[in-house]
């Protein structure tokens, strides 16, 4: 049942063809911002212009360097016996002007070859995110990105430059990642770029419309929470949730016609989802938490087929499993940032083939700079980036494995105890 006690099942319980990884995106590791013949997303201005807007002040300029690094992060996946690695594209690292007109970036295109082919050569399957929310700055500035329907076009063209490319070795792709999080964070609380927000009525905008700005704070917090919004507020987030599924849908139709069937691949898109239960056993309020996972989870996948105690809700992803299961009718699933109660929804039939932990390594983590670590391979900011494996890196890889472990347990506690002693100095910026 939902919520029991998992803790003795191995990787050995399920099917042989299940997958494990672990996941990253492209600005929050690589770093190498101005290297390589890449030019500026959303993120690369947003974190340089606004550092009052991040948590620490900081950016992705460096990140934790995987664009010099990736052989040794690769090298780490290995010995924590990963099936997969969930990476991202850098959008403006294969097309800086953003679109096909503007020409293929050579280097961009090697630097994702050898990335693809180290990971192989290792005995790793990757899994590409086209898309996590690193939108060319060009193209938000002309035209306002996914608010306009203009961006479908331009999307479909990026993604079959990397069916081109590298369909021939990429057999899983995911088309986006997250529509929910990156409509309601750059376009409804305005925390993420382009920084719009309905909770203010007016628009910073590079238009000509008018502009307002309202203050939203946020306790405890020195960061600058200002938001501004298009004029509309009370559309566009709608319009680019509506053209985030469209654009979605044109890779998946370019991928379907023209390279499915000679690479042998399958594509499909990340959604994202809390699980909502009725606050009191009542038609209104079963209404109401029926219409939230509508909102959130049907919005994005009905197309295709906090509280600070439990903040992380095991049976809330085996109901949303389950749910989508019955209502859905059970499409092919992948955990592509964690998940738990993943095992027992076996139970129901539901088709959940791989499981991706986010995140490989500690991370520029958005709007919270490097203020968070996620990594199960911490990493040392105040020492050229080194690299430990955390206990969970160790207790991950002796669930996949059961081997001898490879790396001391007590060694890298100690060590990350040390490190921990003296205050880890942030990447420098860009």
């Amino acid at each position: 049942m939902a919520g029991s006690d998992n803790s003795n099942i191995s990787r050995h319980d399920f099917d042989t063809e299940f997958v494990f990884g672990a996941a990253t995106s492209a600005y929050q590791i690589e770093g190498g911002y101005k290297e390589g013949g890449k030019a500026f997303s959303i993120w690369d201005t947003f974190s340089i212009t606004k550092p009052a807007k991040i948590s620490d002040g900081s950016n992705g300029c460096l990140a934790i360097d995987h664009y010099n690094k990736f052989k040794e992060d690769i090298d780490l996946m290995k010995k924590l016996g990963l099936d997969a690695y969930r990476l991202s594209f850098a959008w403006t690292r294969i097309l800086p002007g953003g679109r096909l007109s503007g020409g293929v970036n050579r280097e961009g295109v090697k630097f994702y070859n050898d990335v693809i082919d180290y990971a192989l050569s290792k005995g790793i399957q990757p899994y590409v995110t086209i898309f996590h929310w690193d939108i060319p700055t060009f193209l938000q500035e002309e035209y306002g990105g996914f608010a306009s329907p203009k961006i479908v076009q331009d999307f479909a063209e990026y993604a079959e430059v990397c069916f081109f490319e590298f369909g021939d070795r990429v057999k899983h792709w995911i088309t986006i990642n997250e529509s929910w999080t990156y409509t309601h964070h750059g376009y409804i609380s305005g925390d993420f770029p382009p920084n719009h927000g309905s909770y203010s009525t007016g628009a910073e905008s590079t238009n000509g419309a008018p502009t307002i700005e309202k203050k939203i704070h946020r306790c405890g917090s020195g960061v600058d929470q200002t938001v501004n919004s298009l004029s509309n507020p009370g559309t566009e987030p709608y319009e680019v949730a509506h053209n985030l599924i469209l654009a979605h849908a044109a890779a998946v139709e370019v991928y379907r016609r023209d390279y499915q069937e000679a690479q042998k691949g399958i594509i499909g898109v990340t959604n994202v989802s809390k699980w909502f239960i009725p606050l009191k056993d009542t038609k209104e309020d079963k209404a109401a938490a029926a219409r939230a996972v509508d909102f959130m989870w049907g919005w994005f996948i009905a197309p295709i087929g906090g509280s600070e105690w439990l903040f992380v809700v095991p049976k809330g992803f085996y109901e949303l499993l389950v749910h989508t299961y019955k209502v859905y009718d059970n499409p092919l699933i992948f955990v592509t940032e964690n998940g738990l109660d993943v095992f027992v929804s076996f139970s129901v039939g539901a088709r959940v083939k791989g499981y991706f932990v986010w995140s490989l390594l500690d991370n520029y983590e958005w709007a919270e700079g490097y203020t968070v670590r996620f990594g199960m391979i911490y990493v040392d900011y105040g020492n050229g980036l080194t690299r430990y494996p955390k206990s969970s890196a160790i207790w991950f890889m002796n669930f996949l494995s059961r081997k001898t472990l490879l790396y001391d347990k007590r060694q890298v506690e100690e060590k990350i105890e040390s490190v921990n002693k003296n205050p880890a100095k942030r990447p420098r910026q860009g």
